[in-house]
């Protein structure tokens, strides 16, 4: 597997542990993006493996704040 393959698999288990981060909680939408102060829309595109140029690390680091978890616990496929 190619390093470009392994990245793209990484991000998609990210995006989906995203989304069940925030069911598990029992957040809206709404709660999670201003709690991590992002915008509604681009928590819904992250949710949806869309990945935009407002993506940064600090917003990375904004949602590992808002769940309570480690940075590298994104990146794990949910089980």
């Amino acid at each position: 597997m190619s390093i470009s393959e392994q990245n793209s698999r990484q991000i998609q288990a990210m995006c989906r542990n995203i989304r069940a981060l925030r069911i598990e909680r029992g957040f809206t939408v709404e709660q999670t993006s201003s709690a991590a102060g992002i915008s509604a829309k681009l928590l819904r595109q992250l949710e949806n493996g869309v990945l935009t140029d407002e993506m940064t690390v600090d917003i990375l680091f904004s949602l590992v704040d808002c769940f309570r978890i480690k940075p590298h616990e994104f990146f794990v496929p949910a089980k």
